[in-house]
């Protein structure tokens, strides 16, 4: 079985939030790709999946592709993608959080 991955039509929207493993590190980074011309991102986390509770912990340039690292808050429990603009006509967005797994310590 082959595993792949499925981009979104690019909207400016809020993406599919994440949880974080507790024991998995403070670092994130976020990675993307982007049919459309440009396309601006934020990487948002919430200590509760509260909409109104996210803050801005990453932004990307205003680029095609390209990736965000970012140093998470000891109380960020969620994480999100916020697609914030773009340009060029609808495309296919591919985004991908990864956590760090080293503890910081």
């Amino acid at each position: 079985m082959l595993a792949q991955d499925v981009g979104e039509t690019t909207a400016v929207a809020k993406g599919q939030q994440f949880a974080l493993a507790p024991d998995g590190g403070y670092g994130l980074t976020v990675v993307w790709a982007c049919t459309a011309a440009t396309v601006a991102l934020q990487l948002e986390g919430s200590v509760d999946d509260v909409d109104a509770q996210y803050a801005i912990i990453g932004t990307s340039q205003t680029t095609l592709t390209g990736s965000v690292l970012a140093q998470v808050p000891t109380d960020v429990r969620f994480v999100r993608v916020n697609t914030t603009a773009f340009t060029g006509g609808p495309g296919t967005l591919w985004a991908k959080i990864y956590q760090s797994t080293n503890a910081g310590n």
